[in-house]
């Protein structure tokens, strides 16, 4: 019943889950993994993600903007606001795809 869990409960739980799903790598550090890296990709700050994790140093929450500059990259390039630019009704900036035919 009400009791808080613990430790070995979400061990036990996240056990059962990866036994049922099928999913080899699925383990608490994964979630907190995912949570970090969508936290900052949906503008959150360092700082507060530091003190979420409980860490002592922001070095140590760094690590996780590694992880969304790669995710960031392939949107980035497609929505840069210097793909929008354009000169005399032409697009002459940004990548190829982004550009308007002359």
């Amino acid at each position: 019943g009400g009791m808080p869990m613990n430790r070995g409960s979400l061990s036990s739980v996240l056990y059962r889950l990866k036994k049922a799903s099928g999913v080899r790598r699925l383990h608490a550090q994964l979630f907190r993994d995912t949570f970090a890296v969508k936290y900052l990709m949906n503008g959150g700050d360092l700082v507060t993600l530091q003190w979420i994790l409980g860490y002592e140093s922001l070095e140590l929450t760094k690590r996780y903007m590694s992880l969304t500059n790669v995710q960031v990259q392939l949107p980035y390039d497609s929505y840069s606001p210097v793909d929008r630019l354009s000169i005399n009704g032409q697009r002459r900036f940004g990548n190829k795809r982004a550009q308007s035919a002359p």
